[in-house]
This record gives structure tokens, C-alpha cells and sequence, in this order.
């Protein structure tokens, strides 16, 4: 199978849940559904959830890539912790490969960061964690992805994994106070499988 995540973080996703079949997931910044993304494989392998991403031009990538799967559910909604309307800064292609949105971003800080890359900006509608819940019907999630560009923390300080029966995570810290993310997710028994300069993957 071919490894769409960034730096093989897919082989610690399969690994760790082989023999798991018909698992829920959520994904985050799904981007286009295959550029960079934690999900594919396991939706290749039977999983079901949703997948969340805010950019409309990604999003119309994934749209069309899940046009006919009905247990795939696409929210096009960005994710923090407040529900609002607001600016999002939409990145063009970053890896000049046919990419769009990677960098795409609500946090001023996060754009700041990319100064030298060309950002559009759109409104879109952002919501909290609790909102999403409500809005995919998800009582129960195996993994979660969070991929969304400076708002990472903010989203996973507001999930309890242990109601939701999560057993793994991986969240976008980009080398940047990392001990946070994972003294967060330990006080659920969470620990340490893969830690790159990009990603956390902790699982029970």
C-alpha cells in the first residue's frame, strides 16, 4: 500500500491496529484525503468516521474522493475552541506536487510563521470540539488525527479520550512544546509510540 502520511507515521497507524476491523476514526485537517493524511489507509482497510476540512479547495478534493462512500462523513468546518465566523488563510500548493492547502490556517501566529508563502483569505465557520461531536453523531472514535495548523492543542485539550474509547491519537505539534501534548493524553494512559519533528502518535 502506498504510505500517504508525512513521515511514516502509517506503519505505527497499521501496526498498532491490525487486527482491528470496521474501526471509526476522525481526522481533523483532512486536507484532500491523501496528500499527508493518517486516515487513508484505514478507510482503505473498512474504517468508517469523518473527516473535517475547512479550505474549500482541498475540501473539493475530498468530497470527491469520498463521493460514494456514505460512511465517510466530509465537515467543512475549522475547529478550535469557540463557535464563530472567521478568517481563514488559505495556502496555495507548498510542495509543488498538485498539493493545495497544507498550510492553510485561522491562527494569525501560524501564518506569520509561513511569511514568505501567498495566502488567500475566506471565512468559513469555526466550532468547538463538543459542536463536532453533536454535528457527526460520534459517541465513539478509535483514532483521532488533529492536523489543523496552530489550533492543534487548543482541540485536543477538549477531548476526553476515555469517553470516547480512543486508544490512539496523532497530533500535529511541529516540534513545539511537545511535553504539553503528551502529559495531556498520559493522564489518560496514554504513551509515547512515535515522536517525530512533526507529529505525537500516543496510544494505550
Amino acid at each position: 500500500m502506498i504510505d500517504y502520511t508525512q513521515q511514516l507515521e502509517q506503519d505505527v497507524i497499521l501496526n498498532y491496529f491490525e487486527n482491528k476491523e470496521h474501526g471509526i476514526l476522525l481526522d481533523i485537517g483532512a486536507n484532500d484525503g491523501e496528500t499527508f493524511s493518517n486516515s487513508r489507509a484505514l478507510i482503505l482497510n473498512g474504517w468508517t468516521g469523518a473527516l473535517v476540512e475547512p479550505d474549500p479547495q482541498p475540501l473539493y478534493k475530498l468530497e470527491k474522493l469520498y463521493y460514494h462512500n456514505n460512511y465517510i462523513q466530509i465537515i467543512d468546518n475549522a475547529i478550535d475552541n469557540y463557535n464563530d465566523k472567521i478568517t481563514m488563510h488559505c495556502s496555495g500548493t507548498h510542495l509543488n506536487m498538485g498539493d493545495m492547502g497544507l498550510l492553510s490556517t485561522i491562527n494569525e501566529k501560524e501564518k506569520e510563521r509561513w511569511h514568505k508563502e501567498t495566502f488567500t483569505e475566506v471565512e468559513v465557520d469555526v466550532i468547538d470540539f463538543k459542536t463536532l461531536l453533536d454535528i457527526t453523531k460520534l459517541t465513539t472514535i478509535d483514532f483521532i488525527s488533529i492536523d489543523a495548523e496552530g489550533s492543534d492543542y487548543r482541540i485536543l485539550e477538549q477531548i476526553d479520550l476515555k469517553a470516547l474509547g480512543c486508544s490512539m491519537v496523532c497530533v500535529e505539534y511541529n516540534n513545539i512544546d511537545g511535553m504539553k501534548y503528551v502529559k495531556y493524553m498520559e493522564q489518560f494512559g496514554f504513551k509515547v509510540i512515535m515522536m517525530n519533528g512533526c507529529n505525537i502518535i500516543m496510544a494505550l
